[in-house]
């Protein structure tokens, strides 16, 4: 795997952003366990996102104007919406711990619709994507493994 690439999806994983916001939330809500679905939504958010840019669909949204405008609107928009959430004491994170499988299912799934719609993903998806596909010895396995670790041991931290 491209050093460049790992060194992207570090840079991007670790800074602060919305990501970091939720799973610092439910870590610090409850215990780090209770992170851990949000984590692996996050995850698997971010790699089918780079699969996607990976296999060409920024290609098709390039040309698609009014989707690029929604996306945006959509992602600012989800973005303040759980900012509020957050700051209002919404998440209740330690319930959510201690209930049921399905609540952890819904934030798992939440997160993972979240990173369609959250700008931050898609630069990374983005730029890795097109790191990526400049690299002679690129592999998909190895693209999906970087995407799987690298964010997973960041947000871990």
């Amino acid at each position: 795997m491209s050093a460049s690439v790992v060194a992207i999806l570090f840079a991007a994983a670790i800074t602060p952003g919305p990501n970091n916001i939720v799973v610092m939330d439910a870590a610090a809500r409850s215990r780090l366990a209770a992170a851990a679905a949000p984590i692996a939504g996050i995850v698997l958010g971010t790699l089918t996102l780079v699969l996607a840019v990976r296999f060409g669909v920024d290609a098709v949204l390039d040309g698609w104007v009014h989707g690029r405008l929604a996306m945006r609107f959509l992602g600012a928009s989800l973005i303040a919406y759980l900012a509020v959430r957050i700051v209002a004491g919404g998440w209740h994170y330690a319930e959510e711990a201690t209930g049921s499988s399905r609540s952890k299912a819904s934030l798992f799934t939440a997160m993972l619709a979240f990173q369609l719609l959250n700008p931050k993903t898609w630069v990374l998806a983005l730029t890795v994507g097109s790191v990526h596909a400049g690299v002679e010895d690129a592999s998909i396995p190895g693209l999906i493994t970087a995407v799987l670790i690298v964010p997973s041991l960041c947000l871990l931290l």
